[in-house]
Order: structure tokens, then C-alpha cells, then sequence
């Protein structure tokens, strides 16, 4: 069974489960849905138009909202949270909780909403999200990760100096590329709380031009 998970160096892994993402998905297109021409609707496979529905509901969202599309658009690629704001996401996964948007349980099935507020309050450091049916974290594929470290190329899937790191050095590589990074896979406070972050160019579906119509040819 599919699952989000969050990676944390000295602290077991966190499953929330993958039907969880379905509904965050769900939610996003559910918004967004009125603002994308037809032609557009249901095109998830196309980076672009996947960016615009998440910007549509990233403007128009409340900071539930916000956290479902940036969950949902890149936990795959190890968006990641920094130790300083552990308390805030907790308090922000407890409250969706309550209020009903996030679903703590689905047929009396746990989502894993509990263990991953516990574990947020309960331990330090940054937390680093991927999903179970692609590339897990800590990965040599994070870019720049060789040049990250002064021992040798971990960029090759066989490559034997990674093989060789223990799971904690791997950690200390991985992040240490990952944070060097433009930040923009760090979801910070401040992207929850307003409308500040966009995926991609910043293009959504309120401002997009709509497919012109074809002209008829005359008869």
C-alpha cells in the first residue's frame, strides 16, 4: 500500500497513507476545478497544467490547503521541513484534524495522522518527505550531491562510495545537497499562513487565457 512518508535522521520513519494523497488531490482539484478550461481538466501528467491547478489552489486555499498542494506536489521529490518549524506543522495537522479537512481515520482504518503529530513534538531535527512507490530519502539522486562531499561521486545509482556510507551518513549527504539547494522544496511557516509560494512559473488557471474557439469553416 502506498504512502507519503517522513524521513527523519535520528527517528523512525512516518507513514501517512497514500489513500490520504488521493484525497489531498481530490480537495485541490475540487477548487481549482471551475478555472480550468475543459481541455485542461484531469491532466495530471502534464507538469505545466499540474502546476497551474496547484497554484489555483494555493490562492484561493485556506493553509490547509496550502499544505495539501505542497504535499501533494512534491513529496516525491523530498519536500522537507525544517527542525525549527516542527511544532508549527504539528499544531497545523492537529487543528485540519479537528476541523475535519485532514482525515484522521477512513473506515476506521488510522491515516497516521497521530503518529506523525507525536513524532513531530517528540523528536528534533528537519523532516524530509518522499513517497513509497518512487525514490526514497536519503537518495544520491538529490542535485549537487557530489559536490557536497569531498570523498567521491554518489551520483551513480551503483556507486560503491555510497553503498560504503552508513544510513547516517547518507542522511548528512543527502540533506546537506538538499538544503543547499534554492529552497524552494523547504516548506516553510510563512508559505501556509499567506499566499506567497507558487509552483513552477506562477502560472494559474484565475488569470490563464482560455483556449480560443475554432473558427467554423463556412459552408
Amino acid at each position: 500500500m502506498s504512502a507519503i512518508l517522513f524521513h527523519q535522521r535520528d527517528a523512525p520513519d512516518v507513514r501517512l497513507r497514500g489513500a490520504e494523497r488521493f484525497w489531498y488531490g481530490h480537495v485541490l482539484e475540487s477548487i481549482a476545478y471551475s478555472f480550468i478550461p475543459n481541455h485542461a481538466r484531469g491532466i495530471d501528467y502534464d507538469p505545466k497544467q499540474f502546476a497551474m491547478k496547484l497554484n489555483t489552489a494555493l490562492r484561493l486555499g485556506n493553509e490547509f490547503v496550502r499544505w495539501m498542494a505542497r504535499v501533494h506536489g512534491q513529496c516525491e521529490i523530498f519536500a522537507w521541513i525544517h527542525g525549527d518549524d516542527r511544532e508549527f506543522f504539528a499544531d497545523l495537522l492537529e487543528r485540519g484534524c479537528r476541523e475535519g479537512l485532514f482525515r484522521h481515520k477512513l473506515e476506521k482504518a488510522d491515516m497516521g495522522y497521530t503518529t506523525l503529530i507525536t513524532s513531530l513534538r517528540c523528536y528534533s531535527g528537519p523532516v524530509v518527505m518522499s513517497y513509497s512507490v518512487t525514490e526514497r530519502f536519503p537518495s544520491n539522486t538529490v542535485d549537487g550531491i557530489s559536490a557536497e562531499y569531498e570523498h567521491g561521486s554518489f551520483d551513480d545509482e551503483e556507486s560503491e562510495e555510497w553503498n560504503n556510507l552508513t544510513d547516517e551518513q547518507r542522511w548528512d549527504v543527502a540533506f546537506l545537497a538538499l538544503s543547499n539547494n534554492d529552497h524552494k522544496l523547504r516548506i516553510e511557516p510563512a508559505h501556509i499562513t499567506t499566499d506567497c509560494y507558487r509552483f513552477g512559473s506562477g502560472d494559474d488557471f484565475l488569470d490563464a487565457p482560455k483556449k480560443p474557439k475554432k473558427k467554423k469553416k463556412p459552408v
